[in-house]
């Protein structure tokens, strides 16, 4: 008993620090601002406005600014641009990868978005720096305020959560605000692109985990089911739908919670990886049933049955090697001396469009050492993985 109780402590105290790493990663937790929960404010919420090198492209100073609302700007003496939002007033609901991207949306005597404008933000500079290459904010440009509800806006492939996230945020914005540009507007609450944001792939990679779930309670974990849902893993789960858990997920749900709006794959992987441990003693369940890397390792150790052998005294320290990373990237996370450490682990290689050269660098040495060390990784590197474990017996 005695044993179980320390167990437990041990295992309370890792997710506590969890907490606060991610507490030091954006100063939020659950979607609330730590400063917001530790001192309420005594005053409303000044939101930034334009810098002025963005208001020098429109001929505007901040004195032409007037504050007509909450994070709404009307620009006197200017005869191009008539009102400036800030969709973090509205849209920070919304979140990316890594968290909610927030903009200045510039609108003209028209009624007509002239530009928007990404200022300070949590998001993965790969991700973002795609979304905006392929246009997904220039899309906006020209829009009519009053014709919103008949626009659908594209969404970027390989960066799904990030162009989401911009698209539902200048929605959502837009929705509030536009009635201070024209007062005769009937703002809906709900737009055609608000709500899920499953599109087909995200479908057919929920069929995939229902699939791994029937085979991991009836089928041999050896046998044929196995292979066909390892390749389904790979494909679909990692390279389609590039949905998986990693130490930036689990700190983006802890930082920003989890709203029906922004409800992903990747978050219901989470929630079925945490249960199944906890009531049906699936063990582990996520790294052996369901994730597309340690699926992809698996599949490339069949491609020989010869292995090197490691020495008993190798193999005494490297059982413990998995915990001292994932230790070393939490004390990291906490002290925030290394807060992008979490965008290196080698998951988004599958978003190979994205990922950096350190990321697919070690994925590619962790599927070639695969073929003569069964999943490297997942055995002595993963901190993914041992904070699964970690929560899965808490």
């Amino acid at each position: 008993m005695k044993v179980k109780l320390v167990g437990r402590l041990t295992n309370f105290i890792i997710l506590f620090l969890l907490l606060l790493a991610a507490a030091s990663h954006s100063g939020r937790i659950l979607g609330s601002k730590i400063d917001d929960i530790l001192k309420p404010k005594e005053k409303q919420e000044v939101f930034q406005i334009p810098d002025k090198q963005y208001l020098a492209k429109y001929d505007i100073k901040e004195s032409d600014l007037v504050n007509i609302a909450k994070a709404v700007w009307s620009v006197q003496n200017n005869k191009k641009i008539k009102t400036i939002f800030n969709t973090k007033a509205y849209g920070e609901k919304y979140i990316g990868y890594a968290g909610p991207i927030n903009m200045f949306v510039f609108v003209d005597y028209s009624n007509q978005i002239d530009s928007c404008v990404i200022f300070e933000n949590d998001e993965t500079p790969a991700f973002l720096n795609r979304v905006l290459k392929k246009g997904i904010l220039n899309q906006w440009n020209g829009l009519d305020l009053m014709k919103l509800e008949s626009f659908k806006p594209d969404v970027l492939s390989g960066a799904t959560m990030s162009s989401s996230a911009i698209n539902q945020s200048l929605i959502e914005t837009i929705q509030k605000t536009r009635h201070f540009v024209n007062h005769t507007a009937q703002i809906q609450k709900e737009s055609n692109t608000g709500g899920f944001s499953f599109q087909f792939k995200h479908i057919i990679g929920l069929l995939v985990l229902i699939l791994g779930l029937i085979i991991s309670f009836f089928a041999n974990k050896n046998g044929k089911y196995r292979l066909v849902l390892l390749v389904l893993n790979t494909l679909v789960l990692g390279f389609w739908c590039g949905s998986f858990i990693s130490i930036g997920n689990i700190l983006g749900f802890l930082e920003n919670g989890v709203r029906f709006s922004s409800l992903n794959l990747a978050f219901l992987i989470l929630i079925v990886s945490v249960v199944l441990p906890l009531f049906f003693n699936k063990k582990s369940y996520y790294c052996t049933w369901v994730c597309p890397f340690g699926s992809a390792q698996e599949l490339a150790g069949k491609i020989t049955k010869r292995k090197l052998k490691i020495p008993a005294s190798v193999q005494k320290v490297l059982k413990h090697s998995k915990t001292v990373v994932t230790l070393i990237v939490l004390a990291l996370l906490w002290t925030g001396v290394a807060s992008e450490i979490v965008d290196y682990e080698p998951f988004s290689a599958f978003l190979f469009q994205n990922a950096s050269v350190i990321v697919l660098s070690i994925a590619v040495i962790s599927i070639v050492c695969s073929v003569f060390i069964p999943k490297p990784w997942c055995r002595y590197a993963c901190p993914t993985g041992k904070i699964m474990d970690w929560m899965s017996k808490f």
